[in-house]
């Protein structure tokens, strides 16, 4: 029999990217783990690489930022009138030129129509601040949302690749076309140099010779594209600096320890002595303006936000690397074991949606950096002359500059979400991409003649029931009620007319599994002299682990127990029993399977048959068969069998009905039923 180690040698926590790597591992497992492990490492390194290179870059984006919060208030503070009219008109400002013509009047009449006006303006100014504090926490759930269903993917994947794993590797051929899928895969890697500088980069954080493309977010083909847009980006953020820092030398009033002390300049200058009692309500507006403004340029919700998830996407993408090179290693054995000859990169190319998300995520570290740079242009006016604060045009100068800062920070927010939202949906894109080429992959395995006993040599080589276990069918707990019921039945079946001529018993089990409960409860009731001992049972499996299991536990009991690996639907059957039992089999069987099973049964003549059912189901084909492949699948309905008392089945009322605790039935029949199980459908 040929064995196999499960995949799990190095998996990247999905809580941090610099996790520690195992370097002895490959020398514990096998060929396919070596070379996922060293695969595994490089997708690491790139990783590590990348987010640093994004770390660098968005530091040099928050220093600007804030170096165009400080700026900010003076420049707009020395706005001349022509470009007040033209901000305000662009910023969407109701009666902008009346507000700009009576806010110079000396009467209160006019001043108090120009307050109500900006009051209502910071009314409006709030409420985009809620709005964009709204709008993060709406962004935090959604990503929460994806990155909760992300991982429990991700395991389900990993497991149905590790199931077609075993199913391969019960297959005839498997270990030679393995080494032949390896041998392409080390046929198409770079030099062994680079994993040993990928090592180093992990642990020492010493690029060295790593001199590698980054795609942590796609594949190969487009990651130059992405080390020119950082290039590109740095260089062009060198420039806004640059503007900013010729911004600086023509305001700065003063040099304290290194640091520019900026005036922050007084909105209400113009307009202050006008106001003969003492409440001053511009005063009061600008005291709001400025809490607002605190608040905005203060506020650390989208940094913690685009810091968490992106933590948490670049911690994700070597593990999602690593099942594609999984898949693509199972999908060339399997073309080896069917006899197709040709291999290929088939991960290489991109699908037009990664294409598409990998131009978005590009797009996205673009418009950050355009953001700033429009911010930085608009500061870096042609004249900077103190204009004088007539009136309240301060005071509106003022309102524009915050309305300027929150917008900043929301069109820049707004660019961390869309990222953080592409990057999930790519990542979720790959994982789906992985899914159908396994689907594709479980699909041809399911056209082998011998799939069925491929599905369950894995099964029980994985242990998937539990170790040494048919189910939790066959538990104590699920089989003490039917149990007694059924030893009441063969005592029964034992009895005669005559007592000198009792009737001997013999039992077929079909699908016996690993006889936990059937088996041994004739043992013990032919030990407590409730059953007679010259009954026969014959247990039969199509999985070889089980029956070895059962020859050896009542193989010197003395008694006539028997077992035998066989194919239900296929091999000819034992005949001429007292009854044929086969129960909580169906579930694991398509229709076609199904029913050839039953004709099967008949033309081995039992006297009685036992069969399960399921009266609620309503006997939509069970196309996955026996496989744990599709066990693992979302949506999967666990314990579904078949209703053999409707089409295509249409058995008639049986001679007996027992209940069973999870809602199926045991249905008692003279074995002449079958004879009318229709196999052409």
């Amino acid at each position: 029999m040929t064995t196999w180690i499960p995949i799990g040698v190095i998996l990247v926590s999905f809580s941090s990217v610099e996790a520690q790597v195992d370097v002895t591992a490959p020398l514990r497992s096998g060929p396919l783990q070596w070379h996922l492990h060293w695969e595994s490492i490089l997708s690491l390194a790139e990783t590590v690489l990348r987010e640093r290179r994004e770390a660098e870059l968005l530091s040099q984006f928050f220093q600007l930022r804030q170096q165009i919060y400080q700026w900010s208030p003076q420049v707009w503070a020395s706005t001349s009138m022509s470009e007040l009219v033209l901000e305000m008109h662009n910023a969407d400002w109701p009666n902008s030129l009346d507000v700009v013509e009576m806010a110079t009047a000396n009467d209160l009449r006019s001043l108090g129509f120009v307050l109500l006006s900006l009051r209502n303006q910071l009314t409006r100014l709030e409420e985009d601040w809620e709005q964009m504090q709204k709008a993060v926490s709406e962004w935090n759930s959604e990503a929460k949302r994806s990155t909760s269903h992300l991982p429990v993917n991700f395991e389900i994947l990993l497991k149905q690749a590790s199931v077609l794993q075993g199913l391969l590797a019960a297959a005839p051929g498997f270990s030679n076309c393995l080494a032949k899928s390896l041998g392409f895969a080390r046929s198409q890697r770079p030099s062994d140099d680079l994993y040993r500088s990928a090592m180093m980069y992990i642990q020492t954080a010493q690029l060295g010779d790593f001199n590698r493309r980054v795609w942590t977010f796609r594949d190969a083909k487009n990651a130059d594209g992405l080390e020119k847009i950082f290039d590109a980006t740095k260089a062009s953020l060198d420039q806004v600096h640059l503007v900013l820092q010729s911004l600086g030398d023509r305001k700065r009033t003063d040099r304290t320890n290194g640091m520019d002390e900026i005036p922050v300049p007084d909105w209400c200058s113009g307009v202050r002595e006008l106001w003969l009692s003492q409440t001053d309500p511009c005063t009061e507006l600008a005291k709001d303006l400025a809490r607002l403004r605190e608040e905005v340029t203060t506020w650390e919700g989208p940094q913690i936000f685009l810091r968490t998830f992106s933590r948490w996407q670049f911690s994700v993408a070597p593990n999602i690397t690593r099942i594609e090179l999984l898949t693509d290693i199972l999908e060339q054995t399997e073309n080896c074991i069917m006899g197709k000859a040709e291999f290929s990169q088939n991960f290489s190319a991109e699908s037009a949606d990664l294409q598409a998300l990998a131009a978005d995520d590009r797009a996205s570290l673009e418009e950050q950096y355009h953001i700033l740079n429009r911010a930085a242009r608009i500061l870096h006016r042609g004249e900077h002359v103190q204009h004088d604060m007539l009136g309240l045009l301060g005071m509106i100068r003022g309102l524009l500059e915050a309305q300027h800062t929150i917008h900043l920070s929301f069109d820049e927010a707004s660019t961390w979400a869309f990222r953080i939202k592409t990057r999930g949906n790519g990542l979720q894109l790959r994982l789906q991409r992985v899914a159908g080429r396994l689907n594709s992959l479980h699909e041809t395995l399911k056209s082998l003649p011998n799939y069925r006993s491929l599905a369950f040599r894995e099964i029980h080589s994985a242990g998937h029931w539990g170790r040494l276990s048919s189910g939790s069918g066959s538990s104590q707990r699920a089989t003490s009620s039917i149990g007694a019921t059924f030893l009441h039945f063969l005592q029964g079946m034992q009895l005669s007319t005559d007592p000198s001529e009792p009737k001997q018993l013999s039992i077929l089990d079909v699908g016996c599994g690993w006889g936990e409960w059937l088996p041994s409860m004739l043992l013990k009731a032919v030990e407590e002299r409730s059953l007679r001992e010259d009954f026969v049972y014959f247990g039969l499996d199509i999985a070889e682990q089980p029956i070895e299991s059962l020859r050896t536990r009542f193989g010197h009991t003395g008694h006539a127990f028997q077992f035998a690996v066989l194919d239900a639907c296929r091999d000819p059957l034992p005949a001429d029993f007292s009854v044929a039992f086969v129960r909580h089999v169906f579930q694991h069987l398509n229709l076609a399977d199904a029913l050839s099973l039953l004709r099967n049964v008949y033309r081995a003549k039992p006297q009685l048959v036992v069969l399960s059912s399921w009266p609620q189901a309503s006997n939509q084909d069970l196309a996955g068969g026996s496989s744990a492949f599709e066990a693992l699948s979302p949506g999967h309905e666990i314990f579904k069998g078949y209703n053999l008392r409707r089409p295509p089945f249409n058995l008639p009322e049986p001679l007996k009905v027992w209940k069973e605790m999870a809602g199926e039935e045991l249905l008692l029949y003279p074995s002449a039923v079958l004879q009318g199980v229709d196999t052409t459908r």
